[in-house]
């Protein structure tokens, strides 16, 4: 594109100063001056077109590299014509004299000679292929799976103010402005196969307030946690910050989310551990930073579109 822009002034100034010099030696009438500069301008704009469409260069380029050929625009244009021309020479087939070789005799099968069987189908196939079987998707309802967000400062129950505390609902809020907003799940996988070669957790982020999405950390929740039976808040509709559960770092830093797309999420040593015995408490995303960043996910509560809810997807 700028190469484009100063050709067009090159052409523009060419025109001008001829007209300039034209007018000023034979003093031609204003149409007669007209005409001569279209004349100047289609001749110019032709003979950059040839120039660049014969050398890849524009006329100024073409004088840099003529008279200094170590200009970084030369050299750039050099390395790409002889990058081609390795390509043409890679791809072209090879000439009869240089791929004519002295040809083995070949004997002639006798009659009696013995057949070689054809491979069998085992034959062909290697002992150890395996057959690739296709991804398997589990989506959760809420009898299924514990799913919520909670925070840090501010209470969502009636009357707003502290201490903090979340709400159960068809969103998950990781982020936060000052404060924090963490996602916890828990999924029932007691159905679900042992012997697995991959399993990702595959969230729906669907939108982000604030100045934009944020980067979140994977932790392995270690404690039980049910906020409709035990918390130290004034209800029993959400978990509030201070009943949240304990829980290790995984993984960070994970990326932040896409809007209007699938965030996947690798879980499979978490899942193995799960189905070899170690207690099934869930795991947890939260921010890496608190300055106003925010990714919004379905929760397994969102009914408009239920294909949108958590889900986990796992490879045999």
């Amino acid at each position: 594109m700028r190469e484009f822009l100063i050709d067009c002034v090159l052409v523009f100034l060419g025109v001008v100063g001829s007209r300039v010099v034209f007018t000023g030696l034979y003093k031609p009438s204003k149409d007669a001056a007209k005409l001569f500069s279209y004349i100047v301008g289609l001749a110019v704009a032709v003979f950059f077109y040839f120039t660049w469409a014969r050398t890849g260069m524009d006329p100024v380029q073409l004088v840099i590299c003529t008279f200094y050929s170590d200009a970084p625009v030369c050299v750039e244009r050099r390395t790409l014509a002889e990058a081609a021309k390795r390509r043409s020479s890679s791809t072209s087939p090879a000439s009869p004299a240089s791929s004519a070789s002295p040809a083995a005799p070949v004997a002639k099968a006798s009659k009696d000679a013995p057949v070689a069987p054809k491979p069998s189908l085992a034959q062909k196939v290697p002992p150890d292929s395996r057959v690739v079987r296709p991804a398997v998707i589990h989506t959760f309802n809420p009898s299924q799976v514990k799913d919520l967000w909670t925070t840090s400062k501010y209470s969502n129950a009636s009357g707003g103010g502290g201490p903090g505390g979340g709400l159960v609902n068809e969103e998950l809020i990781v982020g936060g402005w000052g404060d924090k907003y963490y996602t916890l799940l828990q999924f029932d996988v007691d159905d679900m196969p042992q012997a697995v070669d991959s399993v990702s957790l595959q969230l729906f982020c669907f939108k982000s307030h604030g100045v934009g999405t944020v980067s979140m950390a994977l932790d392995r929740i270690t404690a039980p946690w049910n906020w409709k039976t035990e918390g130290s808040g004034p209800d029993r509709e959400r978990l509030w910050w201070a009943d949240k559960p304990r829980a290790v770092a995984v993984r960070s830093p994970l990326p932040p989310c896409t809007i209007g797309a699938w965030y996947s999420i690798d879980i499979t040593d978490i899942y193995r551990a799960w189905k070899s015995g170690s207690s099934n408490y869930g795991i947890q995303l939260r921010p890496l930073s608190t300055d106003n960043r925010w990714n919004e996910f379905h929760s397994s509560r969102y009914t408009s579109d239920p294909t949108l809810r958590p889900r986990l997807v796992l490879t045999q």
